[in-house]
């Protein structure tokens, strides 16, 4: 299946600019399965993309072209994009960042990959988006935060109680994902260690790419709520140790 890119231009690589280029990529997404689990692994990336931005120079992230997940469909780039690499999902199912040699007619990423990175020029099939000088309110991504002693099941339901209302009422396709993937971690809490749960964070992102997120103590033990391939919700453990971040 082809695809058109999705490419963000920008100044410099920050985190500003990388949420303003993941909420596009999620834009041009529709309703599917296979789309939404697709916008939730773009969101899961974002988060481990930005803890990893201190760890390379301001000077790499002035000339930077990121692509986003194995076909090479979402692209930011600032500057001229002298320093290209890939943030993707690696065979562990882990967040992580590869370094890659410049695009040409002989780069062994052009040979492995099912959609080759795009040349420095630009392709007639890209589709270009520049920031506007200023955003508005309206584009900025909403963060709704429910504290807790320790996540458990109860803590969990008054979780879906605040964010997502009484169960039987009618939710939009907005809801209805939110709703889906809290109950998804009241399921798997159970799965770890209860004292894990004390000191813990689980983000989830509905289809507005807005930001649940649920924690206790220091929220050092990181979770995310997304989809498997299969449209199935479920809860993932996320790492941002510096060793978690080196770019490969």
């Amino acid at each position: 299946m082809y695809f058109q890119s999705e490419i963000y231009s920008c100044d410099v690589v920050s985190e500003e600019n990388v949420r303003k280029a993941v909420k596009l990529f999620c834009s041009v997404l529709s309703s599917t399965d296979i789309d939404e689990t697709t916008k939730h692994s773009l969101l899961i990336l974002q988060d481990y993309f930005i803890k990893c931005l201190p760890f390379e120079g301001s000077g790499v992230w002035k000339s930077a072209k990121v692509y986003f997940l194995k076909d090479n469909r979402f692209i930011l780039q600032s500057g001229p994009g002298i320093h290209p690499m890939r943030v993707l999902f690696n065979i562990k199912g882990e967040a992580s960042i590869e370094k890659m040699t410049h695009p040409g007619p002989t780069d062994s990423h052009r040979s492995t990959q099912a959609h080759p990175p795009v040349s420095r020029q630009r392709s007639k099939s890209a589709r270009v988006v520049r920031p506007a000088a200023q955003s508005t309110s309206g584009d900025k991504q909403k963060h709704f935060e429910f504290p807790c002693e320790e996540i458990n099941q109860r803590s969990v339901g008054k979780a879906i109680l605040r964010f997502c209302g009484n169960e039987g009422t009618v939710d939009n396709s907005n809801k209805a994902t939110l709703r889906r993937l809290l109950q998804a971690l009241i399921s798997y809490v159970p799965l770890e260690p209860q004292t894990r749960w004390k000191d813990a964070e689980v983000k989830i992102y509905d289809d507005d790419c807005d930001v649940y997120r649920i924690y206790s103590g220091n929220g050092q033990n990181r979770f995310v709520g997304t989809f498997d391939g299969m449209g199935n919700a479920r809860i993932v453990r996320a790492k941002y140790d510096k060793s978690e971040c080196c770019v490969m």
